[in-house]
């Protein structure tokens, strides 16, 4: 399982630097009709003269928190909701209605985010620190740029003007440590850090799945930050200051033994990995003295580090600096019309030390041979100036009818792309239960860094494109309870397509933009708020995902094609300190590209190679798994404790999440590898304050 993992960590993560132009831009605040997408976000509350200040954790996203496996990692929350499914057990990056992890756009607050997920699983965030958590699936607005999957975004809340605070947490996985304080009536900061605790929890990391042909040295070892420092100037006017952080880092030695040394031996030897962001801002917000118009101004400059070393030398070194500076302009016109306008305008500069064999490859290929591919050697820099803008207007037509409308517009100076697209939202409250909306947008995306970076990928390349459309009924009725129901369809084109000299003639330039693809389906949400002690929902998604070579014409479901995902999620709360619940989760097994013979190298005789079937055509078993837990928190004289215990796959169903076939280069033979989802595993923690 090692093995399975550290190869995809090790040649996925440096290969796949997202060129992140994160707009950070929160949806409108004011009250509206229900958003069926999500809750609305709160980034400047106007509420009299004064901007409100969010030190607590919404109502919403406390509940979502609270469900059974969020002791592991507080976002695996978002696995529960419909239409959303994951790589694996061992990771909360969610795929969201058939679009992949890749193409969704992660935003914390001001800060671009690199990354919000640790390469081995969980997310960077401490629980006591969130606001709010939105998950935008689809049709999102137009303060959203580079993205064509979803949306997630993650507000902190502020620092409290306290008396000084030490929040204790540690569990099997992990602890951390939280500070905070007022520095005065109008000041206050906190400073969060944490860290993994697998590598200290195994004396002998070496003697873990030696069959595997891989020798660890250091387990995965995550560490994360955040600091926010917030100071009311006076009650029109906040400065604020964020900074934040989090790095992955492990260490193992590839043996003759193991699949990727089958493969090609030049990955024989030691192995390290390492990935990391840090990046800290400064934001302005400014209310007018009649309360109708808000601005934010904002600066924050970002660094990421990808480094990897492995084999008989190789290396993939990519460093990344980013600056950004980023507007916003929130105006009440009248009663009927609030305009939102904003824009950044964004310099990175990447730094790229090579000397590895790289072949031109994307998910879409089964296979992604290294023996015969080239050393490319590189050390160089490129730089990419882009800039974005939105105008966004919404109106109330009527007291029961809204509509959404506004541009974004992208473009950079490197691929030398504009894209202007055109979003839209109409909401009508058709009765005090009913309530119907429709959405639709254009949406642009970045190639990832590999696939447009110089001699590695294709400069040339262009935005990727797609196309969202949402139609769907909500209803109440009875003591908090409500349906949803949700249809959606998304378009896709010109993802790039890995070229190969056996079927290209313009092989060369690497990648070109010729895979298009849709995914479709209908969601069903019944969903209980907190009353009577509990809540929960259950979540039904019927779809289907396909992608398309251009070129060719073949046609084939997509990786995270999922036909049917239930979630079945209940919380009881018997009392002010106790809480119980429970997660069920079904959907339908992962595909796979089955192996259809072997065959020796032409090139390397010790090498045996793998002929594939025909792409994503056979599917796994049905997943499905419980999770438990139990939560007990009280007041102390010097503050609270409380304890959990979270309770993973109670009935330890073996789900296989993953079929790998290796050739044995001295026998012939082909060697087939399961990798299995996560058995049996209970979690305990606790966590103080004084």
């Amino acid at each position: 399982m090692l093995d399975y993992d550290f190869e995809r960590f090790a040649f996925s993560i440096p290969l796949a630097v997202l060129v992140s132009f994160a707009a950070n831009a929160e949806e409108d605040s004011r009250p509206t009709l229900d958003d069926s997408e999500s809750a609305v976000i709160e980034e400047l509350v106007v509420t009299g003269q004064s901007l409100a200040l969010l030190t607590e954790m919404d109502a919403e996203t406390e509940q979502l928190l609270s469900i059974a496996g969020a002791g592991v990692d507080p976002l695996t929350a978002v696995l529960s909701l419909p239409g959303v499914t994951f790589t694996s057990d061992h990771s909360s990056e969610p795929a969201v209605r058939g679009s992949a992890p890749e193409d969704n756009g992660y935003y914390v607050d001001f800060i671009p985010a690199r990354y919000v997920f640790h390469a081995f699983g969980n997310s960077i965030f401490n629980d006591e620190l969130i606001h709010s958590f939105d998950l935008y699936p689809a049709a999102f607005g137009s303060q959203y740029s580079d993205a064509t999957g979803a949306v997630v975004d993650v507000k902190l809340r502020d620092p409290r003007a306290e008396s000084w605070t030490t929040t204790l947490d540690a569990s099997f996985l992990g602890a951390g440590l939280l500070l905070e304080s007022g520095i005065s009536d109008d000041q206050a900061f906190y400073l969060s850090y944490r860290r993994s605790l697998i590598d200290q929890a195994v004396s002998d990391p070496e003697s873990i799945d030696e069959k595997s042909g891989v020798t660890v040295k250091q387990l995965p070892v995550a560490e994360d930050y955040q600091f926010k420092y917030r100071w009311e100037m006076d009650h029109l006017n906040r400065m604020t200051v964020l900074a934040a952080g989090a790095s992955d880092h492990a260490k193992a030695v590839f043996r003759s033994n193991s699949n990727l040394v089958r493969r090609d031996p030049d990955f024989a030897g030691p192995a390290t990995v390492t990935t990391e962001f840090n990046s800290t801002g400064i934001a302005w917000d400014h209310l007018s003295d009649d309360g109708s118009q808000a601005w934010n101004l904002s600066f924050t400059d970002t660094s990421d580090i990808d480094n990897a070393h492995y084999g008989t030398g190789q290396f993939l070194n990519i460093n990344t600096d980013r600056q950004m500076w980023r507007a916003q302009w929130n105006a009440d016109l009248g009663r009927d019309h609030h305009l939102t306008a904003g824009g950044w305008l964004e310099n990175t500069n990447y730094h790229l030390q090579l000397n590895a064999k790289i072949p031109a490859c994307s998910s879409f290929d089964p296979s992604c041979p290294t023996i015969d591919a080239p050393l490319i050697q590189l050390d160089d820099d490129f730089e990419m100036n882009s800039q974005a803008f939105f105008l966004e207007d919404q109106w109330s037509i009527r007291p029961d009818l809204s509509l959404r409308a506004g541009l974004h517009h992208l473009q950079d100076d490197h691929l030398g792309g504009r894209a202007t697209d055109p979003r839209l939202r109409l909401e009508w409250q058709a009765t005090e239960q009913w309530q119907l909306h429709a959405a639709y947008g254009h949406y642009a995306q970045l190639p990832k860094a590999n696939e447009l970076a110089p001699v590695m990928g294709n400069p040339d390349l262009g935005y990727i494109d797609s196309v969202h459309s949402v139609v769907g009924a909500t209803r109440s009725f009875g003591d908090q309870w409500s349906w949803k129901v949700e249809m959606y369809h998304k378009q896709l084109d010109d993802l790039p397509l890995s070229l190969s000299p056996d079927r290209d003639y313009d092989f060369g330039t690497r990648y070109s933009n010729d895979i298009s693809g849709e995914a479709y389906g209908m969601e069903l949400l019944l969903q209980k708020d907190l009353t009577d002690k509990f809540y929960g929902w259950l979540a039904l998604s019927l779809s289907r995902t396909e992608r398309r070579n251009e070129r060719s014409g073949q046609a084939w479901r997509f990786d995270y094609d999922k036909p049917l995902i239930l979630n079945w999620v209940m919380n009881y709360k018997p009392s002010d300190r106790w809480m119980f619940g429970l997660r069920w989760s079904v959907q339908s097994g992962s595909l796979y590209t089955p192996v259809v013979e072997t065959r020796r190298s032409s090139t390397n005789p010790r090498v045996t190679e793998t002929v594939y079937g025909e792409l994503n055509s056979e599917r796994l078993p049905l997943y499905h798994r419980l999770d438990l837990r139990a939560e007990y928190s009280r007041p102390t004289g010097y503050g609270m404790w409380s304890t959990f215990i979270d309770v993973l796959n109670v009935y330890d169903q073996e789900n296989i999440q993953g079929i790998s076939s290796t050739p044995d280069r001295i026998e012939g033979d082909m060697r087939v590898t399961r990798a299995e989802g996560l058995g049996l595993f209970p979690s305990i923690g606790f966590k103080v304050q004084f």
